[in-house]
């Protein structure tokens, strides 16, 4: 399938699209909130999430281990649930932190 600049239907064909809760990759130890981008693809398209954990202090041309969560669905979201679902999608994503250590 051929990108022409909207994903939707790549997430229904099944392709994977990766992106970052919070709309840019974050350096360091900061912390800015997520956006609703993700949880509103994901309802729309009925398309899994998977939370995945990368370390922010990973060093370019360097290996690092990713951590996947589990696959979840959001279930009849609503424009005043987005903000919420995103939150809950970082902190399932800073939960896997500890698994990266281990």
């Amino acid at each position: 399938m051929t990108w022409k600049g909207n994903v939707l239907p790549l997430l229904q064909a099944g392709e994977k699209l990766m992106i970052f809760p919070e709309g840019t990759r974050v350096h360091g130890d900061d912390q800015i909130p997520a956006k609703t981008g993700v949880i509103r693809m994901a309802a729309t398209t009925h398309a899994p999430i998977v939370p995945v954990y990368m370390p922010r202090d990973k060093k370019v041309f360097r290996s690092f281990d990713l951590v996947f969560g589990e696959p979840y669905y959001i279930e009849k979201a609503g424009k005043k649930d987005y903000d919420r679902l995103a939150e809950e999608l970082l902190e399932k994503a800073w939960a896997l932190k500890e698994a990266a250590h281990d």
